[in-house]
C-alpha cells in the first residue's frame, strides 16, 4: 500500500509538473524540467503522452500540414472531372470532393480556434452546394493556367491552398511568361502567349503599342504585351494575328501573308472615325489605320504654331458666308437741364464677313509596305502629314496678316485710313513707342471715343528676331534716349519665319519683308483674327477604310477651317 501510493503521489507530481512546463517552455523542455530524474523513462514518457491533448506549436503545424495536404487533394480530384465523362463518375469525384471541402473547412476553424483563443472550435457547417462548386472551378483555373504557363508545382500548390482568386493567379502566370519572353522572345510561326476572352482584341492593341514605341520611344511606353512584338517585323506580328485566327502562315509566301492580313476585316473596318479614336484592333488593317491615326495626331500637336497667342477659336456651324458684327460705343452722355429732355442716342456697327473652307489628302498603306516592312509608310509620312495639316492653320492665319486684304469698310487691314501703319521706322524705343501711340489714340466706330489699346506682342521676322530681343533686354543703354521703359520690357515677342518668305495659300504667293516689324493688342481685349473650325471637327480630322482601288488601307485627313482678321485696331505695323 505504502509503495502504490508513493507512485501514484509521483505520478500526480509529474503530470501537474508537465502541465506547467507545457504552458511555460513548451513541450521539449516540458519533460526535461518536470519529469524527475529517476521517473524519466521511455515508457513513464509515453504514458504521459499517451494521455495528453498538446495544444501548443506541434499541434498548430501539425494541423496546417494537414490543411495544405488536404487543399492539394481537393484540386487534384476537382481536376479529375473532364469532358465526355459519365454523370455517375462525375457524381462520385463530385462526392469525393464536397467531402475533402468539409473536412478542410473543419482543420482551418480548428487552425483559427488554436490562433486566436483556447476555446473549443465550433461545429462547421456544411459548405453549400454553389461554394462547392465555385471552389472547384477556382482550383481547376489556377491548375490550368499553372499548367499552361510552365510555373513550377508547389507555386500552384500553394496558390490553391491559400485561396488566391483565378484571375489573381492568371495575372502571376501572365507575369511569369514575359519575363521568360525576354530570354526568347517570340519569332515567325510562334504565337504570343495572351490569354484571354478578348484574345484578338490584346493581340492588336500589343501589335499597335510595339509599332508606336518603335516609331517613338520616349513618347510610348512599351506594355506589358507590347513587349512580346518588340523586334518582330510587320509580317511576323500580322502572321501572328493570323495563327490566333486558326489561319496556319507556315507555307505561305510574303505576298499570300500581306493578302491575308489585308482581307482580315471586322464590321468596325468600314466605319470612319477620328485621329485617336477608339477603333477597333482586333484585324491587322485596323492595326494599322490606327497608327497612322495616331501618328498624324502627334505630328499635327508637335508642329510649331506661333500665331496661337493672337487668335480667337471658334467654331461654325456650316460653310456658309460668316458675319461677324462689331457693335458701336455707346453714345456719350449728354447733360439735361433743368426741365430738359433726354435725348436719344444711337450706337452704330459694323460687320466683317469670311467662310470656312475644307482642305485634305488621302494616306495609303498598301500590301507592299508590308512585304517590304517599311515603317515610315504608316509612321514618318503619316506624321509629315500632320504637320502639313499644322502648317495649314499657320498658313491661314500668317496669310491675313501679309494679304492685307481689304475690311469690311472697304479699306486694307494696315492702311493710313486705318491709322495702323507707321512710316518704316526701326525697333527702337522711338519707334516701338510710335506704334504703342497710335494703338492708344485709336478710335470706335464713332470715330470718337478712344479706346486706349495697350498692345501686348510685338511680332517680327526671323531676320529681327535677335534685334528684338536685345531691345527687350535691354537694361544699361549706351545712350539715355535708347533706355527702353519697363512697359516695353512686357512685350512679348513673336517670331515668324513666314514674315520673312511669305506664305502661299490657294494658289496665292503673299511676300514677306525682313524689315516690317508689327504690335498686337491681347485677343482677350479686342477683337484681332479668328481662326474657325466646323462645329463638331476642331482640328484635324480622319477618315479611315479600306482601299478599293489598291491593296491596303486609306487614311483620308481633313480640315474644315478658316481664317479672318475682325478688327484693325488692335494692329500695327511698321510701314506702309
Amino acid at each position: 500500500m505504502h509503495r502504490s501510493y508513493r507512485a501514484a503521489g509521483l505520478f500526480t507530481l509529474a503530470l501537474t509538473l508537465t502541465v506547467v512546463a507545457l504552458a511555460l517552455f513548451g513541450p521539449a523542455e516540458a519533460f526535461a524540467a518536470a519529469v524527475p530524474a529517476h521517473a524519466a523513462h521511455p515508457g513513464f514518457v509515453a504514458h504521459l503522452l499517451d494521455g495528453m491533448t498538446l495544444a501548443g506549436p506541434f499541434a498548430l503545424a501539425g494541423l496546417r500540414r494537414h490543411e495544405a495536404d488536404l487543399s492539394t487533394r481537393a484540386a487534384a480530384k476537382a481536376a479529375e472531372v473532364v469532358e465526355g465523362m459519365e454523370t455517375e463518375a462525375v457524381r462520385a469525384i463530385e462526392t469525393e470532393h464536397a467531402a475533402m471541402l468539409t473536412e478542410l473547412e473543419g482543420v482551418r476553424a480548428e487552425i483559427r480556434t488554436l490562433e486566436t483563443a483556447p476555446t473549443p472550435a465550433p461545429v462547421p457547417a456544411p459548405v453549400p452546394a454553389a461554394d462547392q462548386a465555385a471552389e472547384r472551378q477556382r482550383a481547376a483555373a489556377i491548375l490550368e493556367a499553372g499548367k499552361r504557363s510552365g510555373m513550377p508545382q508547389d507555386v500552384v500548390n500553394a496558390a490553391v491552398a491559400d485561396g488566391t482568386s483565378a484571375a489573381v493567379f492568371s495575372e502571376r502566370a501572365f507575369n511569369f511568361m514575359a519575363d521568360k519572353s525576354e530570354a526568347h522572345r517570340t519569332g515567325q510561326g510562334t504565337r504570343a502567349q495572351i490569354i484571354g476572352a478578348d484574345d484578338l482584341e490584346k493581340r492588336g492593341t500589343a501589335i499597335e503599342n510595339a509599332i508606336l514605341h518603335r516609331y517613338a520611344p520616349g513618347a510610348v511606353q512599351l506594355s506589358e504585351h507590347g513587349r512580346q512584338y518588340r523586334g518582330l517585323t510587320l509580317l511576323e506580328m500580322g502572321s501572328d494575328m493570323l495563327e490566333a485566327r486558326g489561319i496556319r502562315t507556315r507555307g505561305m509566301s510574303k505576298h499570300e501573308r500581306a493578302q491575308h492580313m489585308l482581307s482580315m476585316r471586322s464590321d468596325a473596318t468600314e466605319i470612319a472615325i477620328r485621329s485617336g479614336g477608339a477603333m477597333t484592333t482586333a484585324d491587322f488593317p485596323n492595326v494599322l489605320a490606327n497608327v497612322a491615326n495616331k501618328t498624324l495626331r502627334m505630328g499635327y500637336e508637335a508642329a510649331p504654331q506661333t500665331f496661337r497667342p493672337l487668335v480667337r477659336v471658334v467654331t461654325v456651324p456650316d460653310f456658309k458666308p460668316v458675319s461677324r458684327t462689331q457693335l458701336g460705343e455707346a453714345p456719350k452722355l449728354e447733360k439735361v437741364n433743368e426741365k430738359g429732355e433726354f435725348k436719344r442716342g444711337a450706337m452704330g456697327d459694323a460687320a466683317e464677313r469670311y467662310a470656312i473652307a475644307t482642305y485634305g489628302k488621302i494616306v495609303s498603306i498598301t500590301r507592299n509596305v508590308i512585304i517590304n516592312d517599311d515603317l515610315d509608310a504608316f509612321t514618318r509620312i503619316p506624321r509629315a502629314f500632320g504637320v502639313s495639316a499644322a502648317n495649314l492653320e499657320s498658313d491661314l492665319v500668317w496669310g491675313v496678316i501679309l494679304a492685307n486684304a481689304a475690311m469690311g469698310d472697304g479699306n486694307a487691314l494696315f492702311s493710313a485710313a486705318h491709322n495702323n501703319v507707321g512710316t518704316g521706322v526701326a525697333i527702337s524705343t522711338a519707334g516701338v513707342g510710335a506704334g504703342r501711340q497710335a494703338m492708344r489714340v485709336q478710335t470706335g466706330l464713332d470715330g470718337k471715343t478712344l479706346l486706349n489699346i495697350s498692345p501686348t506682342y510685338i511680332i517680327v521676322p526671323t531676320a529681327l528676331e535677335t534685334l528684338t530681343e536685345q531691345f527687350l533686354g535691354q537694361i544699361y543703354p549706351t545712350k539715355t534716349g535708347d533706355a527702353v521703359t519697363e512697359s516695353m520690357r512686357k512685350l512679348k515677342p513673336i517670331s515668324e519665319p513666314r514674315l520673312d518668305n511669305g506664305v502661299t495659300v490657294g494658289g496665292v504667293n503673299y511676300a514677306g519683308s525682313g524689315t516690317n516689324w508689327y504690335l498686337a493688342g491681347d485677343p482677350a481685349q479686342i477683337d484681332t483674327i479668328e481662326l474657325a473650325y466646323l462645329e463638331g471637327m476642331e482640328g484635324l480630322y480622319t477618315e479611315t477604310k479600306m482601299g478599293f482601288e489598291t491593296d491596303g488601307v486609306e487614311v483620308k485627313v481633313r480640315q474644315d477651317v478658316g481664317a479672318k482678321s475682325i478688327d484693325w485696331r488692335s494692329f500695327w505695323r511698321s510701314a506702309a
